[in-house]
């Protein structure tokens, strides 16, 4: 599962019909960090261009976008993220949902931990709440093995980068076999499996929304919705 270890950078995301009503904030979130150096990967679910165009228009340039057929579910939208940023020759992947914020160092960040630690595979970074509490208590520096996250899991889809260029094509494509909703816990224990070692983004944050849209924001917490 070796490659080489280009830092090409793409930002990437899923949008979906839930998240439009966040997307100009989102994008904003972008357009502010602290570097430019980065692309855009933006995979569409349901979601037209014309829906986008605007919110788009000043950064159109750095954006590449994938209008998505029907019938990937919300796992498989992600796995075919990861092969597109490597089709496109990314070294790095750094990933949020549409529907949250990010720091406007978050970029800068993310991708200097990378050339600090050439031979780290994958970033994770603060994951706060919209009033600035952390989510969870403080994150370690290192993720090196499965029973790092084996009771809980802190590395999301929108607080991770992932270096893709070293993961080899069936590994990503095997990550289709996924059928759970909590899909980032099945990546980051697949990769931590493989011997890929995380390093803690000091400084950096993504804030996390929470809202009936979204897998986690479900308006009561019921056994059932559990």
């Amino acid at each position: 599962m070796t490659g080489n270890r280009k830092n090409t950078v793409l930002f990437g995301s899923v949008i979906y019909k839930n998240a439009l009503q966040y997307f100009d904030e989102f994008m904003e979130s972008l357009k502010k960090q602290t570097i430019d150096e980065f692309g855009v990967l933006l995979l569409l679910d349901g979601v037209n261009m014309e829906e986008i165009s605007d919110t788009i228009s000043s950064i159109k340039d750095r954006c590449q976008i994938i209008e998505c057929e029907k019938g990937y579910n919300p796992q498989q939208l992600r796995v075919k993220l990861m092969q597109e940023a490597k089709k496109r020759r990314a070294g790095i992947l750094v990933i949020g949902d549409a529907d949250d914020l990010f720091s406007y160092n978050r970029m800068e960040g993310v991708v200097n931990m990378f050339k600090k630690y050439p031979a780290t595979d994958f970033v994770y970074n603060e994951l706060l709440f919209f009033n600035g509490k952390r989510t969870m208590p403080k994150l370690p520096e290192q993720v090196n093995d499965i029973k790092d996250i084996a009771e809980k899991n802190f590395l999301g889809m929108s607080n991770t980068a992932i270096r893709v260029n070293v993961l080899g094509d069936d590994f990503i494509k095997s990550l289709f076999e996924c059928s759970s909703y909590v899909f980032d816990w099945y990546l980051y224990s697949r990769l931590l499996l493989a011997g890929h070692v995380g390093i803690f983004a000091e400084n950096v944050y993504t804030l996390y929304r929470i809202y009936a849209g979204n897998y986690i924001g479900l308006s009561e917490l019921t056994k059932e919705n559990l």
